[in-house]
């Protein structure tokens, strides 16, 4: 199966159709419904996935999980599909429709892996690595920046254009399920209380989202040209910039907070390539081009920040639930082949998929069967006990 690796929920759920069920499948006939907010290629609107609940083994590179549920779409009751064949959210527990424990969640109770951490490693739009229960350091230059969670995977920093700080202790959210960023429009007095998380819709977008009201200065000090709709969702702000601009937009982690209360702390900024926020008109005579970064308010969390593969592009991001930070580095120029730590189930390390969990801890490593598809992340995944 091919499925969005999607960092900003937290099920597997198959698109109707693509699921065959193995010998080990449990049908608990019990329906599912989830709802996708920034659903749309511009940041807007909504999606609805309402199918039934099974259980079943589910392996990634020779990692397994015995007993996972996974939801089955119905086309019917659905309002969208999911690119390629479904999707695995690797996001915080508490966003699960009906409680269902993440794939990755299951690894660590399991003791499946050394380290309960990812990694994502996407060296452009169309290539990367995942790297699950450890931290290779073969694929980045120098150290780890690290950065404290609040929530999977949601953090704070500060946003930096043309070296310049626009926003401090900005709520940041890390979505590699978005393609772009998405920011909000009115910027709090006060930074909100995370435990509003809970009231959050998934985020799923193929933009990076962001406040209005930031992205409006952030747009102004580019120079753009800035454009502002009224949608369902409620006020839309989108920019146009020439396609020769030469610009820095980033973010700074960990956030000026962080680092006031320690000042052992060292904060890094992390740029942006400016190539991957420029959109090429479709009118081949613009010299124009639209910049991925839209602006749009969350009513449940106020300021918010999400961060798309725009931003994880030429970067390493280690997921670290056993620390709870998330680490940010600089991928090396020319990525090694080799892995760190052993891969797949059986005990002379190898890759083959295994009939049964794996009895020994283990880290895997993908690296060329994760690709990025249709602006998406994208991973090989096996459902039951045969590599499909």
């Amino acid at each position: 199966m091919n499925l969005l690796v999607d960092t900003g929920s937290t099920n597997v759920v198959l698109n109707a159709g693509k699921y065959r069920p193995s010998n080990h499948s449990v049908n608990t006939n019990e329906s599912f419904a989830v709802a996708y907010g920034t659903a749309q290629s511009n940041g807007t609107g909504s999606a609805f996935i309402n199918g039934t609940l099974f259980q079943d083994e589910v392996t990634l590179s020779g990692l397994t999980v015995e007993n996972q549920i996974l939801g089955v779409a119905d086309a019917s009751e659905s309002s969208a599909n999911y690119p390629h064949d479904g999707i695995i959210g690797f996001g915080a527990q508490r966003f699960a429709a009906d409680n269902a424990t993440s794939w990755f969640h299951n690894l660590c109770d399991s003791n499946l892996v050394d380290e309960c951490r990812f990694g994502l490693a996407l060296n452009d739009a169309t290539s990367g690595s995942l790297v699950v229960g450890t931290l290779d350091n073969d694929l980045f230059d120098g150290n780890l920046t690290t950065t404290p969670i609040a929530e999977e995977w949601f953090t704070y920093g500060d946003v930096v254009v043309g070296g310049q700080t626009l926003q401090k202790d900005a709520i940041v959210e890390f979505d590699s399920g978005s393609a772009a960023i998405v920011g909000y429009i009115q910027l709090p007095s006060v930074l909100p209380s995370l435990s509003t998380l809970s009231a959050l819709y998934i985020l799923t977008t193929s933009l990076c989202r962001s406040p209005t009201d930031a992205v409006t200065k952030l747009f102004t000090s580019l120079g753009a040209g800035i454009s502002s709709e009224l949608t369902p969702g409620g006020p839309l702000v989108t920019a146009q910039v020439s396609c020769s601009i030469n610009a820095s937009v980033g973010f700074r982690f960990p956030s000026s907070n962080v680092t006031a209360m320690n000042t052992s702390v060292k904060a890094r900024i992390f740029s942006i390539p400016i190539e991957s926020l420029l959109v090429p008109s479709t009118n081949g005579s613009s010299p124009n081009c639209t910049v991925a970064v839209v602006g749009q308010d969350f009513a449940e969390l106020p300021g918010l920040w999400v961060l798309g593969q725009t931003f994880f592009q030429g970067k390493y991001i280690d997921h670290n639930l056993n620390d709870r930070t998330i680490g940010l580095a600089n991928l090396k120029a020319s990525p090694s082949n080799s892995s760190s730590g052993s891969s797949g189930s059986g005990s002379d390390g190898g890759s083959g998929s295994g009939n049964s969990a794996s009895t020994n801890s283990a880290a895997a490593s993908l690296r060329g069967s994760l690709y990025l598809g249709c602006s998406l992340l994208i991973c090989y995944f096996a459902f039951g006990a045969v590599v499909l």
